[in-house]
Parts: C-alpha cells; sequence; structure tokens
C-alpha cells in the first residue's frame, strides 16, 4: 500500500490552500479526500448578489506566497478577465466568482479526489489509516479540514422538513417559497441575503410575506474598520491562544460583531427596497422586522407552523409561518470518523486544545501528526472560520511537516504591539 506523507480529509478553501502551498514542495506526497462528487463552497447561498466579507487578497496562497500560481490574479489573468476585472465597481467581490476561482484552483490540481467517504482513522504501528467508500489510504500525517456544520437549536430538530430547514439550503429549497409565509430566523449576514433574495424575487415568485426575527435588537452592521482587521492577522491569532479560557471568552463575546454583523451594502440594500415598496409604490407591508425577539418554541398547526417568541420586554408574540428558514450560523464538531483517536486534544465532539503548529494533543507518536483546520475559534479566536487566515494557517503546517520554515513567517507590521498574554491579564 501506498504511504503518503499526508492525506487530508475534506476539500474546502482550508485543504485547497493547503494543497496549493503543498504543490511546489516535491518531497511531499499528499492526497486530499472529499465526500461530495464535486467542490461545493456554500452552494445554497451562492445568490448572484452575494460578496465576500473579506479581501481577493486573502485567497488560497497570496498572503504567504504571492508569486504561487494558485492566486487569483493569477486565476484573473489566466481566464482573461484582469484588465476588465480591474475597472469593476462592486463593493465587493462577487462570491460566486470566488467560487469559479476556486474551482480553478481544483482543475490544476491532481493529488484530490472526490467522491470519497472516509467512514473512520485508526492508526497502525507507524501509519494512519483511513477507511473510506473508495477503499484503505495511509499516511504519515493527517489533515481533517472538513469545516462547519450547520447549527439547528434543539427544539428545531424535530421540524425539520421541506419546510423547515438551514440557510445552508436556501437556494436548493428556495422554489418552494411563492406564495407562502416565509419566516427567517437569524439576524446575521445569511439571514440578511436571504432576506435580500426574496424581496427582490420577481412577482409570483416571491413569497406572500416575510418575517424576519432575530434575539439581536436591531438589523446591527459588521465591524469592518481597519482597527477591528487588525485582528483578523496572524500577529493577533497567536497573541489570543496564550490567553486564558476566560479571557478568550470575554474577547470573542466583545468581538462577535467583527465576523457575524451584516454588510453594509447588504443592509442598505434591504432598507431601499422596503423603501421603494411601502413608499414609492404604495405596496401593503409584506416584510416585517422583528428584532429583539427570541424563538421560544415552534408548534404544528395544520399545514403551516406555529412560532412563540418572547421580546427582551418578556412580551410574548406568536406568528404563523408555513417556510422557516433557520440562519441560525456554524458550529465546530470533531467529525464522526475521528472516534477512534483519543487524547487530550478533545472534549466530547470539540476540540478544546491544540499546537502551536495547529497539530492536536493526541494519544499516538508525536512524530505522526494530526492537523485540524479551522478546529477552533475558542483556541485561534474570530479569524479561525473566517478565510483572513487560511493560507498562514496552511503554511504553518507545510512548515511543520517539512521541519524547516520553507514560508518565511516573520511578524507583519502592526499599528498593534500586542503584549504578552500574561501582561494582558
Amino acid at each position: 500500500m501506498l504511504v503518503y506523507d499526508v492525506l487530508g480529509v475534506g476539500i474546502g478553501p482550508s485543504n485547497l490552500s493547503l494543497s496549493a502551498l503543498l504543490y511546489p514542495q516535491n518531497e511531499i506526497s499528499s492526497l486530499f479526500l472529499d465526500k461530495k462528487f464535486s467542490f461545493a463552497w456554500h452552494n445554497g447561498m451562492l445568490m448572484p448578489e452575494a460578496g465576500l466579507q473579506v479581501s481577493f487578497l486573502k485567497d488560497l496562497v497570496t498572503l504567504v506566497d504571492p508569486t504561487n500560481p494558485f492566486s487569483f490574479l493569477n486565476f484573473l489573468k489566466e481566464e482573461g478577465r484582469l484588465y476588465r476585472h480591474s475597472m469593476t465597481r462592486f463593493p465587493s467581490i462577487k462570491r460566486k466568482e470566488f467560487n469559479q476561482y476556486y474551482n480553478w484552483a481544483i482543475s490544476k490540481m491532481a493529488n484530490l479526489r472526490f467522491g470519497c467517504d472516509v467512514v473512520d482513522v485508526t492508526f497502525l504501528q507507524d501509519r494512519f489509516l483511513l477507511n473510506s467508500t473508495s477503499g484503505m489510504f495511509a499516511a504519515k500525517h493527517l489533515v481533517v479540514g472538513v469545516g462547519l456544520v450547520p447549527y439547528i437549536p434543539d427544539f428545531m430538530k424535530t421540524h425539520l422538513s421541506n419546510e423547515v430547514f438551514h440557510s445552508s439550503e436556501y437556494l436548493q429549497r428556495k422554489d418552494i417559497v411563492a406564495n407562502k409565509r416565509v419566516a427567517v430566523i437569524g439576524g446575521g449576514q445569511s439571514g440578511a441575503e436571504i432576506v435580500n433574495n426574496l424581496l427582490n424575487e420577481s412577482s409570483g415568485d416571491g413569497p406572500l410575506s416575510i418575517n424576519w426575527i432575530t434575539r439581536r435588537y436591531n438589523y446591527l452592521p459588521i465591524d469592518d474598520t481597519s482597527f477591528t482587521n487588525e485582528l483578523y492577522t496572524p500577529a493577533y491569532s497567536e497573541f489570543f491562544f496564550k490567553l486564558p479560557l476566560n479571557i478568550k471568552d470575554k474577547l470573542l463575546d466583545y468581538q462577535k460583531l467583527t465576523s457575524d454583523g451584516i454588510s453594509q451594502d447588504t443592509l442598505q440594500n434591504i432598507y431601499n427596497k422596503l423603501y421603494e415598496m411601502e413608499v414609492i409604490e404604495n405596496r401593503p407591508r409584506m416584510c416585517h422586522l422583528s428584532p429583539g425577539m427570541e424563538v421560544k418554541e415552534v408548534a404544528v398547526n395544520g399545514s403551516s407552523r406555529r412560532i412563540t417568541c418572547v421580546s427582551m420586554q418578556k412580551d410574548v408574540t406568536v406568528l404563523d409561518a408555513d417556510i422557516i428558514i433557520l440562519a441560525t450560523g456554524y458550529q465546530h464538531k470533531i467529525p464522526a470518523f475521528m472516534k477512534n483517536i483519543q487524547g487530550e486534544f478533545r472534549n466530547g465532539d470539540q476540540i478544546v486544545s491544540m499546537n502551536e503548529d495547529f497539530s492536536i494533543r493526541w494519544d499516538g507518536p508525536a512524530g505522526h501528526k494530526i492537523f485540524i483546520q479551522n478546529g477552533n475559534k475558542r483556541i485561534w479566536g474570530v479569524p479561525n472560520p473566517n478565510l483572513s487566515l487560511n493560507a498562514w494557517r496552511s503554511a504553518k503546517i507545510v512548515n511543520s511537516l517539512l521541519n524547516t520554515e520553507r514560508y518565511l513567517l516573520k511578524k507583519e507590521s502592526s499599528v498593534f504591539a500586542w503584549p504578552a498574554s500574561n501582561e494582558y491579564c
């Protein structure tokens, strides 16, 4: 059996970045596996109007290896659209175009295998063995990059159906919203993008009504200032890594809107559309905004659902909906195929500790590493699930695999001088 130097599970932006940075490293053999039959990057939310919330420089490679052939700029050049792209006035890069970029990169990588579902991982003698639907694979090291999973509140799990679903399935299900009462639960970017998309549906294809429900006191914008974006740098992430957990939790709470707010453009588009519909066109209000409302219960009411909400003032409101879309975010979970891998890194299905090279502290030999991409923002901070540090994290993994600093990751200039963690406490 061929023993690779490294096997990756999951082919998303994180492991694509690692594959791209491994491309020039001829001394490392690698293979990446994914259970999907083709690349899918939030396919359920690839609306035409959806844009990135980060710079295009935060692609697979540029921030650690600007001359790498897998950069977004090289994609534009090879596709014959670089000059024309430079003349656009989009407020942000279209998410559809970044998805095209990822697929372009995939077409040039020979070390990716789709339609291969990893069932379990074991370690025997001197290698990891990955049992999959396509057979057995072996490697000295393992990289897990399967991404986050949709978060479904416990009281909603029994209601999941064709009419009650997570936002990640929106585009696959949206054909059922015509002339229906739709409730969108969640006041972040995903909820806003869905509301914006529904409002712009042509007559006859759109919903009868929309009720946008969020616990937040308002529909809050993302904090996207330059000072805030300093939190999405390697220097801050390394500072955060060494802090005690109680301080980390406070900072994550303070910094929530640096990643979980709504883009200014999306908010303005929604506001403008409501103005056009209700004021200029004098149409009856069909989009009802319900900020400061927490969903407490959902009950079946004939062919629809009855939603019970409680306000900040403890007032109870009951709403009826035919369709419920859960824009409730995502969560970290250790994948089921890791059930045989034990160690101090895990607490149930959560990763609770990690080394500075993104390897975990497992019970096996230290010379055989398991790296986790996008494992837990309580370990590395708000940038961890974001695209911002993909290239840096992958470069640290490459350096660890080679046991040398192949990619130079010296500290960049920063407006902040992050203190030692003990000084901060």
